[in-house]
């Protein structure tokens, strides 16, 4: 096809997409929109909010609802960022903005007040006092609790905690419930308790509750129906046809009284002329007869290998010897399968009451403890939110208030929306198009999804609700003011790719599930005539190699794994890619490592092989898009230094951390401290040698301190003080920053709600699984994306690798709870299944099915011009349905692709026109140390330390300390009659004070009679010589505090006596030293200097007023100017 032609094609099916965009985003009508992959469904959606604003609705108005918090604010972004650059865009490119928006080149022209509109729009949003709500679903419901806490019947003050909370309240409470002194006093939960340890022998109980706390919300949905557990025992009755109290023993008892007795003995002895298997048969019946023993009865009628009847019942010879025997047989059997079916029942009955009971109990103790505390989780979010728009006497009051306040609902991923949420839409939109609901104003409803990619069934994803809830808008908005749209055209990926894509669910058996009965997949390529390959390559199976005596088996095994061939193969071709300098054509430039993304449907055990080939190639990765924290090994390595500071004689620990990017032992080095050393704990052997003082010292400071810190300051010490992250980063590559942010986050959010100490920081850490979420949605980084079909939802990458393509949709009977709408079955092996678990099974395998295709979908549109498909493992000899793999197969032998070396190869030529990107200038940043992140930062100099006038040493311009200062008696001397020169004026009268003082002074055991019958007289002298009398006069005020800049330094200081009169303010200083200066030349200069101090100090407070300063000399009664 000619440049010219594909340049036509091209602008016709971009007409086309923008007719059908235009459509889905005209705020005139209500509007459901199927956007298969790729077909702009997020422009759709922030076109139509944009419009919306054109048309003079009011910010506040609008209600975006978003599958995720990630969808929120890209949202957010895209308009705000359209409306900030309309504010300051030129006209012409305003103008071209408004045509595309519309579709229409005389948009302007039909609306000239757009352009003013335009402009202003981004001050009103901003100005608004309501912004428009971009939120998710659980945002949403909170805002309306919130708002409404007295109708929803929670706390006005409630908060809503994270699912880690929420995870280990649950533990706790179920540790609660199951403890003896609990069970003492509730018979039911002791019972439940005894029948499911006694019938499910390999049961972790761990395990077993996790599995019941996971399933909470489903348990919640069954019990709302019943009371109590006796509730739901009567409707698990009627559902089984059982009686009440069903028991395997009484069953076996009515069957045996209802066994047609001379029958079987007509069976039997023609059974004894028949084949040997009928003579073992007819034994079985003799027994019975004799002895009746169910096992053994069933044994003449049922194998025991699936439990149905035999085939051949009977054979030649027992026919002739009895006519009815067929018959007779054939009817006893029928009634054995329906006693089997009624035992399944009964199993199946016990084991899911005894689950009901004490998931009832955990529920209503869960409920308790939320209320007790204003709490709730996200789950209930949504059923109170959907509880208050649609039940009780204050909904019409709550939906009167919404409905003035929202007119236009938009809902992104439609098709992820469970029934829940759903009903919260209708419950908000039910009034907008009848009655008196609709008033004057324009109201309307608009979904965009596509259930081909509705892949979340485990959050309560339902694709055939988005269907059922637009046919039920249909019926309910009149014809003309609602359209269903279809956005075909897609701009992501190649023709070679979408062609694949196409063909592959035009398959009967691909297409189940995906697409309605009777409608095709079909996507409309913009990008034609753009380079494109898809390859299928061949599957990679392990060999097998002996084994060297030397190596470890396990390593052998993982080294030679089918698994670790395909990682290391695709790494080392994406190496050779980027490294030859391979030419992305469609945009004719080298291929780099973030043009490559690696999906795979679950996690193990394919994502830890492919980064270890990766680091082995030295491909730069990502890395997991999930992390378990505690499976991290810096995680792991500052946990084990926990233990050690917890208990430093746990000699393993220490190993660990020794061993540990912390310290970087090799084993020759722990294997020298730790061989001999007798009774000695590791930790002594390290204080001991001189090669480890660095380490000593560490550790020593950790362990002085442990019993103090909180754990955040520990292990902020830990990884900063002593660069332990600079360490662990230099070692582990900055993959290890996710994992040690994380676990840095969560010790400050066990301090805000727990007792913060360390141990109780390592019981909590170590008893929650905590499991990150990495932020791998934009190529930011020159890296290959690795990560699971589900989390590249929305995500698109040049070129997409699929190397875990041959699993099947687990569809095996295993032990498992299993709903059905208001009851749920636990059946306790394979072997238990009823009917009624058979039908729900079936049901649910085939739902998974059918998610299995959808996610294969999701994967193969997420390339935009290459796509691998690879896979590890062997083909089945018998399968019941097509893996992905097989799928792929398929569908590129039917298009007949070329087989290159092994492979299917399906390729398109570049002949459209490059349109390359305006190139931005690089900037280029100066290189810097690479140890600047992890050093520790300079201290800043901040305000200095006050200085205090008696202490003035170290100062450049002050003197010396004291000479005169003394130890031992002197200090103490001078202390108390510092402090009595202080209390007695004020408080003690004078006829009072010797007595005052001797009971003061009798109290000092540590003084001599001697030493205190001197204070005494000292004290009382200075008190009653008149020529001091002004000193401790009614205007003198005591132990005056004084604070003030002097001289540049922050001076903090108190005066012993402070006088202030008319025209002067006098400063007195009791000095007590001995022996005492007899004048002022004698003075110390660090007294005249503190005595200069205090003077500046009061002359810029008392400004007008003379300062004088003096030293009262108390042993010689001497008042001295300084």
């Amino acid at each position: 096809m000619r440049a010219g032609d594909i340049k036509a094609q091209k602008q016709s099916e971009l007409q086309r997409a923008c007719k059908e965009q235009t459509t889905a985003s005209n705020p005139a009508h209500s509007a459901w929109v199927e956007a298969s992959a790729g077909t702009g469904k997020t422009k759709v959606l922030s076109d139509r909010v944009l419009r919306l604003l054109l048309d003079d609705v009011m910010p506040s108005k609008i209600l975006c609802l978003t599958f995720t918090k990630a969808a929120a604010v890209e949202m957010k972004e895209r308009i705000y960022g359209k409306l900030s650059k309309w504010a300051v865009m030129c006209e012409k490119d305003l103008y071209e903005e408004l045509q595309k928006l519309y579709n229409n080149v005389h948009i302007l022209e039909e609306k000239p007040e757009f352009e003013e509109k335009a402009r202003k729009l981004f001050a009103l949003v901003l100005d608004a006092p309501q912004p428009i709500k971009i939120q998710t679903i659980h945002g949403f419901c909170e805002e309306i609790l919130k708002r409404f806490p007295l109708e929803a019947g929670v706390s006005p003050y409630f908060e809503v905690m994270e699912d880690q909370t929420t995870d280990e309240i649950l533990e706790q409470i179920s540790h609660q419930l199951l403890s003896a002194n609990h069970l003492e006093n509730d018979e039911k939960m002791k019972k439940a308790l005894v029948f499911l340890t006694n019938n499910i022998k390999e049961m972790k109980w761990g395990d077993f509750l996790n599995e019941l706390i996971s399933k909470r919300n489903l348990f919640l949905k069954a019990f709302r129906a019943y009371q109590n557990v006796e509730a739901f025992e009567k409707a698990l009755l009627q559902k089984f046809c059982l009686k009440e109290n069903p028991t395997r023993e009484k069953e076996i008892q009515s069957f045996y009284e209802a066994l047609p007795r001379q029958t079987i003995k007509k069976c039997a002895d023609a059974l004894m002329k028949g084949s040997a298997t009928d003579q073992d048969h007819a034994k079985f019946l003799y027994q019975a007869l004799e002895n009746f023993d169910y096992e053994v009865y069933k044994k003449a009628f049922l194998k025991k290998s699936d439990g149905k009847p035999y085939a051949d019942l009977a054979h030649a010879g027992a026919i002739n010897a009895y006519e009815n025997i067929l018959a007779d047989m054939c009817f006893e059997a029928t009634r054995l399968l329906d006693l089997e079916e009624r035992l399944k029942s009964i199993k199946v009955f016990d084991a899911s009451v005894a689950v009901a009971t004490i998931a009832l109990k955990l529920i209503e103790e869960y409920g308790r403890y939320k209320k007790e505390r204003s709490k709730l989780d996200y789950d209930d979010l949504i059923v109170l939110t959907r509880a208050l728009l649609e039940k009780g006497d204050a909904c019409a009051w709550v939906l009167f208030k919404l409905d003035g306040g929202i007119e236009h609902v938009l809902i992104d991923e439609a098709q992820d929306t469970s029934e829940n949420q759903w009903a919260i839409v209708e419950a908000l939109t039910k009034e907008f198009f009848s009655g008196l609901g609709q008033g004057d104003k324009k109201r309307t409803i608009f979904a965009v999804g596509d259930r081909k990619q509705s892949i979340f069934k485990f959050q309560g994803a339902e694709p055939e609700r988005f269907d059922e809830m637009r046919e039920k808008y249909e019926h309910l908005i009149a014809p003309s003011e609602f359209k269903n749209v279809n956005l075909a055209v897609s701009f992501r990926s190649t023709s070679a790719v979408l062609d694949m894509v196409n063909r592959l669910f035009s398959i009967d058996e691909a297409k189940k599930g995906v697409v309605e009965n009777g409608t095709e997949v079909k996507h409309l390529p913009y990008r034609l005539g753009e380079a494109g390959v898809v390859e299928l390559w061949p599957l990679v199976e392990g060999e097998e190699k002996e084994e060297d005596v030397w190596e470890l088996p396990v390593l052998l095994k993982d080294e030679h794994s089918h698994v670790a061939k395909l990682a290391l193969k695709i790494a080392r071709k994406i190496k050779k890619m980027v490294e030859n300098g391979e030419i992305l054509e469609s945009q004719n430039r080298p291929l780099e490592y973030r043009d490559f993304m690696v999906l795979v449907k679950q996690r193990k055990p394919f994502m830890e092989e492919f980064v270890k080939a990766c680091k082995k190639t030295g491909v730069a990765i990502t890395g997991v898009d999930r992390l378990n924290l505690l499976s991290e090994i810096a995680v792991e390595d500052l946990i084990s230094l926990a233990r050690f500071l917890l208990l430093p004689n746990d000699d393993l620990s220490l190993a660990e951390v020794l061993k540990s990017p912390l310290y970087n032992l090799s084993d020759d080095d722990l294997f020298e401290l730790c061989y001999q050393r007798k009774d000695k704990s590791l930790w002594q052997k390290v204080c001991e040698n001189e090669k480890y003082v660095s380490i000593k010292d560490e550790l020593s400071e950790l362990l002085k301190n442990a019993d103090y810190m909180r754990p955040f300051e520990i292990f902020d010490a830990v990884l900063n003080t002593f660069e332990g992250k600079k360490r662990f980063y230099e070692r582990l590559g900055l993959e290890a920053k996710d994992a040690i942010d994380e676990f840095m986050n969560l010790a400050l959010s066990f301090e805000a709600e727990h007792v913060p100490n360390l141990q109780n920081f390592v019981g909590w850490i170590l008893g929650n699984d905590v499991e990150i979420k990495r932020e791998l949605e934009q190529a930011s980084t020159n890296a290959v994306r690795l990560m699971t079909v589900h989390s590249s939802k929305g995500l698109q990458a040049p070129i997409v690798i699929l190397p875990d393509t041959m699993r099947y949709p687990a569809t095996s009977h295993k032990r498992e709870l299993i709903f059905d709408e208001d009851v749920f079955y636990f059946p306790l092996q394979a072997e238990d299944y009823n009917q009624n678990c058979e039908d729900v099974f079936k049901e649910n395998a085939a739902k998974e099915s059918d998610e299995y295709r959808r996610l294969l979908y999701v994967a193969l549109t997420r390339a935009e011009d290459r796509l691998y498909v690879a896979g590890f493992g062997k083909k089945p000899k018998e399968k019941k349905e097509s893996n992905w793999y097989e799928l792929c197969e398929e569908t590129l032998e039917q298009m007949g692709a070329q087989k290159e070396g092994g492979k299917f190869v399906l390729k398109t030529k570049q002949e459209a026109e490059i349109i390359e990107e305006e190139k931005k200038p690089q900037v280029v940043l100066k290189p810097r140390d690479d140890g600047f992140a992890f050093k520790k930062a300079p201290e800043e100099k901040g305000l200095s330390k006050p200085y205090s006038p008696s202490h003035m040493e170290d100062l450049d311009d002050a003197a010396a300390s004291s000479p005169l200062e003394d130890e031992g008696f002197c200090y103490r001397r001078g202390t108390i009659i510092h402090k009595l020169l202080q209390m007695l004026p004020q408080y003690v009268s004078k006829d009072e004070r010797k007595m005052f003082v001797q009971g003061y002074l009798s109290k000092q055991n540590d003084l001599s009679e001697g030493y205190k019958k001197d204070i005494e007289n000292e004290v009382l002298k200075v008190l009653g010589d008149a020529d001091f009398a002004f000193i401790f006069e009614g205007n003198s005020r005591a132990e005056v505090p004084l604070m003030g800049e002097v001289d540049g330094k922050i001076i903090s200081g108190q005066v012993d006596r402070l006088i202030v009169q008319d025209d002067k303010v006098i400063v007195v200083d009791f000095k007590t030293n001995r022996p005492a200066a007899s004048k002022r030349e004698d003075v110390a200069q660090a007294y005249v200097k503190q005595m200069d101090v205090y003077k500046k100090l009061l002359e810029q407070v008392y400004q007008g007023k003379t300062v004088e300063t003096y030293i009262l000399w108390t042993n010689v009664l001497k008042l001295m100017k300084i």
